[in-house]
């Protein structure tokens, strides 16, 4: 495999970028649509293809404005793989002689986030049998909550660790000021002890960590509108239990197939409390949503494999 940045979409720097490396096949992804660069490629007789293509509200009411122009934009690619109905339904009638493939979004299909077996361990050790909850990729305005319903928690469940995980670790100091329960920062390589009641994991990279560690996880980005949720497959490919906010537009489609399977649920952020504790102490509905969410993920490879094969043959030779 060789990394190139991709070219300014202008005609000359396009036309630099062909003669150059000569693709065989150009695959874009999602909303990555460059007019030049499919013109380009037209007249190069390269096939092209869009994949997790998903147009959303503000880009498909300038499609809409632009009809000739995007009948003549999404017509340039013979296949189309959507990651969303609405999407699928509006592509079908800009480009009506492109191969249409529905499915999820192909994040479902990625690799699942690693974890350092020598960390593991030793957080595990340190741990113990400690109940464990975990925050991934909490917002601004999401830890009071987040904190506000662990200390409720700890009153009827005073060994219970909160893994805290903020999307921006850079605020682990803003953080520490909205609380005075007992907190550990991962940051400084400390590990929870029988006193942490907080462990603020504020470093890069560790999720697979998190998400093993914990017995439920709440995914952040979701309590606060305006933010849009995180990917919801991280947790359900690490067959991980986890729920979410309302406030998840930016992942509606795979949050509505990953509820509809039972592997999720959306909780309210004004009762944290008793949402965590249903889950955190009932292990036959914890593992039934995780065992739907590695369902679900085992379907959705299955669906990227056979993407796969079609762009495959779609190869120039």
């Amino acid at each position: 495999m060789i990394h190139q940045f991709a070219p300014l979409d202008t005609p000359d720097a396009v036309a630099r970028f062909l003669t150059h490396w000569r693709p065989n096949l150009a695959i874009l992804a999602e909303s990555e649509i460059w007019p030049n660069t499919l013109a380009a490629l037209r007249r190069a007789d390269t096939p092209s293809a869009l994949v997790n293509a998903r147009l959303s509200g503000s880009s498909l009411r300038l499609w809409q404005r632009l009809p000739r122009s995007a009948r003549k934009v999404f017509g340039s690619f013979g296949l189309i793989h959507s990651q969303d109905d609405a999407s699928h339904d509006v592509l079908l009638t800009l480009a009506p002689e492109a191969e249409m493939l529905r499915g999820e979004n192909l994040k479902s299909a990625a690799a699942p986030l690693p974890a350092d077996a020598t960390a593991l361990a030793a957080l595990h050790a340190a741990i113990g049998t400690r109940p464990v909850w975990c925050a991934a990729s909490t917002h601004k305005g999401e830890e009071e909550l987040i904190l506000a319903a662990h200390r409720d928690l700890l009153d009827d469940h005073p060994d219970l660790l909160l893994i805290l995980c903020p999307r921006h670790p850079d605020r682990a100091d803003e953080i520490m000021r909205l609380t005075d329960l007992h907190l550990s920062r991962r940051s400084t390589g400390a590990l929870p002890d029988a006193q942490t009641q907080v462990y603020l994991a504020d470093t890069f990279g560790e999720m697979g960590l998190w998400f093993r560690l914990a017995r439920l996880t709440l995914l952040g980005g979701s309590l606060v509108d305006g933010i849009g949720g995180h990917n919801p497959w991280e947790p359900a490919r690490l067959g991980a239990a986890f729920v979410s906010g309302p406030f998840v537009v930016n992942a509606a489609p795979d949050f509505a197939a990953l509820t509809a399977a039972g592997a999720t649920r959306m909780v309210d952020p004004n009762a944290l409390v008793d949402a965590i504790a249903d889950l955190l102490y009932d292990d036959a509905t914890r593992d039934s949503m995780a065992q739907a969410g590695a369902t679900l993920v085992r379907q959705q490879a299955a669906l990227r494999d056979a993407l796969v094969q079609k762009l495959i043959a779609r190869v120039k030779s």
